[in-house]
């Protein structure tokens, strides 16, 4: 039975440590605009990464609720909401 097109998203190392898997923020729209534009069995349904850890936890001061609301800001993931502006951008996604 055919379900139609595999859903999947693109892992992005942001913090780029050597630990961890994933594609460097460089490779990221390539991969993308390859995946859009010639895997028709595939949905590219975002970015996903794994923030490091003393960014996550130093940059919300320790303070669940600001993190649960989001009113402070990790790096690692600004830099994943900024990969996937410019996917948006560049391949009308």
């Amino acid at each position: 039975k055919d379900t139609g097109p595999l859903t999947v998203y693109i892992q992005v190392n942001t913090s780029e440590e050597k630990q961890k898997q994933g594609l460097s923020a460089d490779k990221v729209l390539e991969v993308a605009k390859f995946i859009i534009e010639k895997c028709s069995r595939l949905h590219l349904g975002g970015l996903m990464t794994i923030g490091m850890t003393p960014i996550a936890h130093t940059s919300h001061n320790n303070n669940d609720d600001d993190c649960v609301r989001g009113t402070t800001d990790n790096q690692d993931f600004s830099r994943l909401a900024n990969l996937r502006e410019n996917l948006y951008k560049e391949n009308s996604y």
